[in-house]
């Protein structure tokens, strides 16, 4: 009878942390802050023209790229026993912040379903099929360390936004999903207090297509924290 016992408490105590590891990621509560956009390159941007002479100008420019959105910041969180309304009965501080943030334009991703978008022409209708397309910005590559609520990733489109205002293959690495329909989910890693694009420290960093059509786009924000 005692053995019984140990063994349904065994059982019990191994389905409670399965249910912990593979929870699916769980829509975000988010702070936006003041959107930014770079209007035209730094630099002498006038000649003298003076009649009678022929003049070499070679010309280099940036033009700000209507197809994509990008995102970062910082993350707080805790791992929580809570019910339906999310009233905790206890809740845990993060001793190392890491996971995954998501957006997708679906508010109701089937995670059980989820699987590495390995087909990177995905989403031109938003971002149309210009130097910025999708397979321009994302390439098939194979994956490391990729768990999305119990699932392994091993392979999927695959990007690194930039650190220090240079491209890179270190950190904020991104990748794109599908839950079997053609609302495709775009996945960062977290990482914590890690330089980002302008030199600053961030926790993440994403980029996600906008369609050039109406302008605005609506995404809703996951989190999964390991």
């Amino acid at each position: 009878m005692r053995l019984r016992f140990i063994l349904l408490v065994t059982l019990v105590t191994i389905l409670a942390l399965a249910t912990t590891a593979y929870a699916a990621p769980s829509l975000a509560s988010i702070t936006t802050g003041t959107p930014e956009r770079c209007n035209g390159s730094t630099g002498t941007n006038f000649v003298i023209a003076e009649g009678g002479n022929i003049t070499p100008m070679n010309i280099s420019g940036d033009a700000q790229t209507d197809a994509w959105q990008g995102f970062y910041g910082e993350i707080t969180g805790q791992i929580i026993l809570g019910d339906n309304s999310c009233d905790k009965m206890y809740d845990w501080s993060l001793v190392n912040l890491s996971g995954e943030v998501y957006l997708s334009v679906n508010n109701a991703v089937a995670w059980a379903a989820i699987a590495g978008q390995q087909v990177c022409t995905v989403d031109e209708g938003l971002t149309g099929t210009g130097s910025d397309r999708v397979n321009r910005t994302f390439t098939n590559n194979t994956l490391a360390g990729w768990d999305v609520g119990g699932t392994p990733i091993n392979g999927a489109c695959q990007t690194y936004t930039y650190v220090n205002n240079a491209s890179q293959n270190v950190s904020f690495e991104e990748i794109i999903l599908n839950d079997g329909t053609t609302q495709y989910i775009y996945a960062t890693k977290i990482n914590a207090d890690t330089a980002g694009f302008d030199g600053n420290t961030h926790d993440y960093q994403i980029i996600v297509p906008d369609n050039t059509s109406t302008q605005t786009t609506t995404y809703y924000v996951y989190v999964e924290f390991n």
